[in-house]
């Protein structure tokens, strides 16, 4: 089993997995919010998404490899997924 460690301020709000094991996290840290992506095994996320991200209360995934994600904050004018 591996861990992830994020900050001290840094708060996981929601998790998803893909049909690939993928692991999805979403967090809130004191200014800003996103989603990690780590692949299986790896303690080091490959991607970090945070356009469009505001309180990322909850995560899935579908068939088709696309990931959905439920803010509870307002989204910036413009933003998507």
């Amino acid at each position: 089993m591996q861990s992830i460690g994020y900050g001290h301020n840094d708060f996981i709000t929601s998790v998803a997995w893909d049909k690939f094991g993928n692991l999805f996290v979403g967090a809130n840290g004191p200014n800003d919010s996103w989603v990690d992506e780590f692949a299986p095994g790896q303690g080091m996320q490959f991607r970090r998404i945070s356009a469009g991200i505001n309180d990322p209360a909850f995560l899935a995934t579908d068939d088709e490899d696309n990931l959905y994600v439920g803010n509870l904050g307002p989204m910036e004018s413009g933003s998507a997924l």
